[in-house]
């Protein structure tokens, strides 16, 4: 189901908001926009009932700038050996 959803007469102080949280979480406004109204408004999901029980596919706003930037560097630096070829293997 589609429904335009027009934002108009926001306040500047909530606009800014809106804008400084969607960039955080790397999402258009408008993306933000619904998740904020699914969070507030979408029946919770029962535990083990996530998307892939329903059949759909996680969306990537889901993952995106969720890791803090240690994290990250933490996560890559786990994996830094994986893309180094063991000769060893090779012979």
């Amino acid at each position: 189901m589609s429904t335009i959803i027009n934002l108009d007469n926001l306040d500047a102080d909530t606009l800014e908001g809106l804008r400084r949280e969607a960039a955080r979480r790397s999402v258009d406004v408008g993306v933000l926009a619904c998740e904020l109204l699914r969070e507030k408004f979408a029946p919770a999901r029962p535990a083990g009932d996530g998307p892939e029980a329903s059949g759909e596919r996680p969306r990537m706003e889901e993952f995106a700038a969720t890791w803090s930037e240690q994290d990250a560097k933490e996560f890559f630096a786990a994996i830094v050996d994986l893309g180094k070829i063991d000769e060893e293997l090779w012979r």
